[in-house]
């Protein structure tokens, strides 16, 4: 087990069975958890679960009993978070005493509501019989995100519905009120609006903060965020109707929600490595689907106004072993860096733009016959691209997206990418923080060149580092 073919080795996968949405983060009792929609009995999805899972660093877990299985056939838990009850709000705990409250959609014959469980050791988790959050007449009224308004000090919720997020607000998480609601004539609606998050982040190198509102759109798979504020009651987008901005250039970052109770501030974030119309198809088996590695979020501005920035933890960088490195390479057309490395490494790139005359240069990695995964940069258009229409099994879907695209410009006159490939999971990222794509790729691990390019100019590649990964199963 964890030594199968496209097991990821530095991505949480669940032990076997279907994982889709990761749920509940929180950090409690010296411990990371992750909790995750999960049908245990099968690689498909159906009868939701909540797994569970630990960890003392975010990479390496244990997996533990499930936390929430359904009473009946006609019942599913589906999405929600977790938030620390500090002061016993909901009188769930002994007196002095601070537990853990997980915040879900209870599909009970096919009505979403909203019921809440608790755990006061972590281990052990009970479901309060009543529903806090009735349906009102939805089909669609799912995924809560709770978090704590301390100088309101409430509650709050934000809840998919539809087509637009409804926020509520509660003192002791039982009885919820209706507070407002957003997005009906905001961001793109290609499908249904899912696992909304929540939270306020400063804005580097200035005395201001804002709240970011993330949100899913089924229908283009894509994660979409609004940078605002809160006056009076309502959510008030900052964004102008007609800019879109995304959390990740690729198709395959869904539903990504954040730790609650950091203990040192970090923002960080893991999403779910699965396309919703790819959904039961990836080829993989006795489990299917992995998480992101988790991501530190933060706000900057730019010359378009805030913008949400992201990077993987440094804790990432604990995994790396032996180091391969070139530097100062001119590259006209190809440079072969290596005949083989395994599918699981994690690369750094940095080209130098302004002492370039391509038009586009990057790196091809699991190259062989008819296989190749490509990440590049088009110098002119200033664009960051993944190219997986030859990544290996590309035949367990219909209409899989070949190409990932993302806005980025040159800093101090250089593109800087950190790669991370991990047998199915490939996560490209700025180094300076501005951009990210993620995609699901399945290559051969048999073909294992890498190569350097550069068309129809030379390009010089400042340096070149690539680490191999360990394995977080290994113990």
């Amino acid at each position: 087990m964890f030594k199968e073919k496209y097991r990821p080795q530095f991505h949480f996968t669940p032990a076997k069975g279907w994982m889709n949405d990761p749920n509940g983060l929180i950090y409690f009792q010296g411990e990371y958890h992750l909790f995750y929609q999960h049908n245990p009995y099968s690689i498909n999805w159906d009868s939701m679960h909540w797994g569970h899972a630990v960890s003392r660093d975010m990479l390496h877990w244990k997996h533990l009993p499930i936390a929430y299985t359904p009473e009946t056939e006609i019942d599913d838990y589906f999405s929600g978070s977790s938030i620390l009850d500090e002061h016993n709000a909901t009188g769930f705990f002994k007196p002095g005493e601070t537990g853990m409250v997980n915040i879900f959609t209870h599909r009970d014959n096919g009505v979403q509501q909203q019921s809440i469980g608790y755990s006061a050791d972590g281990r052990h988790f009970t479901r309060y019989l009543e529903c806090v959050l009735p349906n009102p007449g939805r089909e669609d009224f799912r995924d809560p995100k709770v978090i704590w308004l301390k100088d309101k000090k409430r509650f709050l919720m934000a809840l998919a519905v539809y087509d637009h997020v409804e926020f509520y607000t509660s003192k002791d998480l039982k009885k919820w009120t209706f507070y407002s609601k957003f997005g009906e004539l905001e961001g793109t609606h290609h499908g249904v609006w899912e696992c909304p998050e929540l939270f306020e982040l400063p804005v580097r190198g200035t005395d201001e903060k804002r709240w970011v509102l993330l949100v899913n759109d089924q229908g283009s798979s894509k994660n979409q965020y609004f940078i605002g504020r809160f006056e009076g009651k309502k959510f008030v987008s900052e964004n102008p109707r007609s800019l879109h901005l995304m959390l990740d250039g690729g198709t395959d970052n869904y539903a990504a929600q954040s730790f609650s109770n950091m203990p040192d501030g970090r923002c960080v974030l893991i999403g779910l490595m699965v396309a919703p119309n790819l959904f039961n198809c990836a080829p993989t088996n006795p489990w299917r689907s992995n998480m992101t590695l988790p991501r530190e979020l933060w706000l900057e501005e730019t010359p378009e106004g805030i913008r949400l920035f992201q990077r993987p933890v440094e804790e990432v960088s604990t995994l790396r072993g032996e180091k391969l490195s070139l530097s100062g390479e001119h590259v006209d057309r190809t440079l072969r860096v290596t005949d083989h490395i395994a599918p699981q490494f994690d690369a750094e790139l940095v080209i130098d733009v302004e002492k370039s005359t391509a038009i586009q240069a990057g790196i091809q990695f699991c190259v062989g016959k008819s296989q190749e995964i490509v990440v590049s940069y088009d110098l002119q258009r200033q664009m960051l691209y993944v190219n997986r229409s030859m990544s290996g099994d590309m035949s367990y879907a219909d209409d899989i997206p070949p190409y990932h695209e993302m806005k980025l410009r040159p800093r101090d006159g250089k593109i800087s990418l950190r790669i991370l490939m991990d047998h199915c999971a490939l996560e490209v990222f700025d180094l300076n923080g501005e951009a990210a794509i993620s995609a699901q790729v399945f290559p051969d691990a048999e073909q294992g060149e890498m190569h350097l390019f550069s068309r129809k100019g030379d390009t010089l590649f400042e340096r070149l580092d690539v680490y191999a990964m360990n394995s977080i199963w290994e113990d």
